[in-house]
């Protein structure tokens, strides 16, 4: 572990505590050079978070000049997993501009010659003969060397989001097609994650003429229509939805469903009992004197205008349930669009 870029890191905005985190994990370990090479996973369990936010906020890192990365090629004729190596370059201070938020005041990061290195004589040394350090400042007690409250991270109640997924994906705030993607897990309830195939099928849209609130209106036009069918919902994924020639097709029709407010296309949810009891209420089978609701008493409007108390016992049924599950759904639609 380098302390001074420890200490430098602690000093650093970088507009996001995991972000801070991550940066504070490589400075720990870093050797004095500033390289370190640890894997995704291991800087993930350290962070309390997912591979893929870890990705992610190094990548961040890379663009605000703090850090250099550097793949290296797997050892079995060049496949395999092998870590990066990281190269930390803390420096430079970082704009506030850069970090998403202002600065508390107009000190630059501490630099490494402002940092007083500690003596190897001076780490062990018996209490009567411990100098007097520059400035007054009291000597370090013999009996611990590690200074562990300036450097270590306060680490914040998270409250965690009502929905996640099983393996949370990174903030989307300034990435667009995670935006997209979160957006296609929450409303579909799957888990698709930020693998390369699915994300070039949604960077390929926006990549082209498309942005992320078309896509994201595609998956909700497509849910409402194929969400409720076992067949169709196994095509609510990123190969069928944001296929070029497939999306360019869904896109009209989605506008045109958001145009008209977005009429539901899902069948109303039936109360078969209800809709039995009150087709013995009308043929006088039953006590009529519960109170009916208001879809019983347009069914039974409509019933009678169609005379099903005179049709066969196997007719009436028939026909009422289909007026039942007509005058239902025309009712979900007003209630929809009003």
């Amino acid at each position: 572990m380098s302390m001074t870029l420890m200490v430098q890191a602690m000093n650093i905005r970088v507009g996001h505590p995991i972000r801070k985190l991550v940066l504070l994990k490589l400075a720990d370990n870093a050797n004095d050079k500033g390289e370190c090479w640890p894997s995704y996973q291991h800087i993930a369990d350290h962070c309390e978070c997912s591979k893929s936010a870890v990705r992610s906020h190094i990548d961040a890192l890379i663009k605000l000049g703090l850090l250099l990365k550097i793949n290296r090629i797997g050892i079995n004729n060049g496949k395999g997993n092998t870590s990066n190596i990281y190269s930390l370059k803390l420096d430079t201070p970082v704009a506030p501009e850069s970090t998403g938020g202002e600065a508390k005041n107009n000190n630059p990061p501490m630099s490494p010659q402002s940092i007083d290195p500690v003596s190897p004589q001076g780490i062990g040394m018996p209490h009567g003969d411990s100098p007097m350090p520059p400035q007054g400042t009291p000597p370090m007690s013999p009996h611990g060397t590690r200074i562990s409250h300036s450097f270590e991270p306060v680490m914040e109640p998270v409250k965690e989001p009502k929905e996640c997924q099983a393996d949370e994906l990174p903030d989307d705030f300034d990435n667009p097609a995670l935006r997209v993607l979160n957006h296609l897990n929450k409303t579909t309830g799957a888990a698709f994650q930020d693998g390369k195939t699915t994300m070039g099928f949604i960077n390929g849209l926006l990549a082209d003429e498309y942005v992320a609130d078309e896509l994201i209106l595609v998956i909700e036009h497509r849910a409402d229509l194929w969400l409720d069918n076992v067949t169709m919902a196994q095509h609510l994924c990123p190969k069928t939805l944001f296929n070029f020639e497939n999306f360019e097709g869904y896109l009209p029709l989605a506008r045109k469903w958001d145009n008209e407010s977005r009429p539901s296309s899902r069948a109303p949810v039936i109360d078969c009992s209800e809709r039995d009891a009150a087709h013995k209420r009308f043929l006088g089978q039953a006590a009529n004197l519960i109170l009916k609701s208001p879809l019983e008493i347009c069914v039974r409007k409509l019933a009678s205008n169609a005379s099903v108390g005179g049709l066969s016992p196997e007719a009436s049924k028939r026909t009422w349930d289909r007026l039942w599950s007509e005058q239902a759904a025309r009712m979900q639609k007003n209630e929809l669009t009003a």
